[in-house]
């Protein structure tokens, strides 16, 4: 519960009495609670795994926090706002998922004022990530939660700050996954940049973010046994099928994209031999069913084949169902749709007719993830020390940034003066031994400033990092005058 927080914090923008700083509110409520919202009673056991990591987690972010002395820093720019298959039924899923996320990115861009925004949604999330370099990222989130509120229903989360960091280094990581280890979030994660870059939406921020998650994402997997042997939805979808039906059932897969092909060829390898393949484009469906052995009707032909099969698995990009109640069967038929959004439409009035949803995979999903709860606690630890160094990243940037502009500045210093002194010597035969000069002293007086620069960098002294920027980054009309003024 957050506590009553009457006043504000000296030095701490935006902090207030009782809370801790900017950036680091979302782990102190999640310190209590599970991954996502409170913890009921008889929750699944890992909940309360993931509340632990949490808490610890925000135990680190204080105490980087009073190290850098309540210093703002430029990783309290990013946010991120969200649900996910913990937080959301498939509907919301559903309702949220957009055609054209680089479009509706450019979108959020205008109304909400950020910098920089990107949608990574996948069927089992849709969040969106943001950078603000004069703005209060969190009221920006906290508008943003509105928006998806009134598309979803509410109960989105929202992350600022490092914490924000550490929850896409963890989705990349697949520790935020339905499917713990699983690796096509990677993908995702490293598509739903491109798009935002490609869009116009995202900028350096953001694709340096998004790259460092890709990469730690990538060292999760190969220094923990988090993805050793993981699954993926398309086999929990097949190991469903498995529990309830025989290999000698009639089943129908229905799409055969990259979904539907996974799911195709774990049936083969699970023993199913009479598989029918269905999907809009026929060519893709006969292609598939050739390479697996199995059958290949067109989209026109499913009411039939429904009549006579046993199963069917869904697993299509549709914005309408492509199997509605008037196509079901009078006879028994159960139905596995893994779409999002949903393609079956619920039956009404078909009892012989079993529709089951992505959701209906969650307790498959925490058998896997119980299975690797030791592997995840390494990996969360993989992702806390990168986050870290992410942040040492962008201060060093900041702090290069600032050196950048003090040598340019004295570059430009230097070149007038030199001129201004050949001129008042009235000779050219010295200039290539004062230009040597000039540029030894420049060097020379410079470089304890900037090893000075690095060390604020090095603190976290952001704050102090920008106001030398300012002024250091002076026309160059301002440097002339000045010269001028020698005369």
């Amino acid at each position: 519960m957050r506590r009553a927080c009457p006043a504000s914090l000296p030095g701490i923008p935006g902090a207030r009495a009782g809370a801790p700083p900017r950036g680091v509110r979302r782990w102190e409520e999640d310190a209590n609670v599970g991954v996502r919202g409170r913890v009921p009673r008889g929750a699944k056991p890992h909940l309360a795994g993931a509340a632990r990591l949490r808490a610890n987690a925000f135990k680190q972010v204080l105490a980087r926090t009073a190290v850098a002395g309540g210093r703002p820093s430029p990783i309290d720019g990013y946010a991120c706002v969200g649900v996910d298959f913990r937080s959301a039924s498939t509907e919301v899923l559903s309702a949220l998922q957009e055609p054209d996320p680089g479009a509706a990115a450019t979108r959020l861009l205008e109304e909400l004022g950020a910098d920089e925004v990107a949608i990574l949604q996948t069927c089992n999330r849709f969040e969106v990530y943001l950078y603000s370099r004069s703005r209060d990222p969190m009221a920006q989130a906290a508008r943003l939660r509105e928006i998806i509120g009134r598309r979803g229903g509410g109960g989105a989360f929202a992350l600022a700050g490092f914490d924000a960091v550490v929850h896409l280094f963890r989705v990349a990581s697949g520790l935020e996954s339905m499917v713990v280890g699983e690796h096509e979030i990677l993908g995702q994660v490293r598509d739903a940049a491109e798009r935002a870059i490609e869009a116009g939406s995202a900028g350096p921020m953001l694709r340096m973010l998004f790259e460092r998650a890709v990469r730690v994402g990538r060292r999760v997997r190969t220094e923990t046994g988090v993805s050793r042997g993981s699954v993926s939805v398309a086999r929990l979808a097949v190991d469903m099928i498995s529990r309830r039906l025989g290999p000698g059932s009639r089943l129908l897969v229905i799409g055969a994209g990259h979904m539907g092909s996974l799911i195709a060829s774990y049936l083969r390898d699970a023993g199913f031999p009479d598989v029918t393949i269905v999907n809009r484009t026929f060519g893709r469906a006969a292609s598939l069913a050739s390479r697996l052995g199995y059958r290949a009707i067109p989209l026109e032909d499913l009411r039939r084949a429904l009549a006579s099969a046993d199963a069917a698995i869904v697993a299509v990009s549709s914005p309408s169902p492509v199997i509605t109640e008037d196509m079901m069967p009078a006879s028994d038929l159960l139905i596995l749709d893994v779409s999002v959004p949903r393609a079956v439409e619920r039956p009404s009035a078909r009892p012989t007719v079993q529709v089951l949803t992505i959701d209906d995979l969650v307790d498959l999903a925490e058998d896997n993830r119980l299975r690797r709860a030791a592997e995840a606690e390494r990996a969360a630890s993989i992702v806390m020390e990168e986050a870290g160094r992410f942040e040492g990243q962008l201060m060093g940037a900041i702090a290069d940034g600032v050196i950048r502009s003090l040598m340019e500045r004295a570059e430009r210093v230097r070149e007038l003066e030199l001129e201004r002194a050949l001129r008042i010597l009235g000779m050219e035969d010295g200039r290539e031994v004062l230009d040597a000069m000039t540029k030894a002293i420049v060097n020379k007086v410079s470089a304890p400033i900037i090893e000075m620069l690095r060390e604020l960098g090095r603190r976290g002294d952001a704050e102090l990092l920008e106001r030398l920027r300012g002024a250091l980054e002076a026309s160059p009309r301002e440097i002339g005058a000045s010269s001028e003024g020698d005369r």
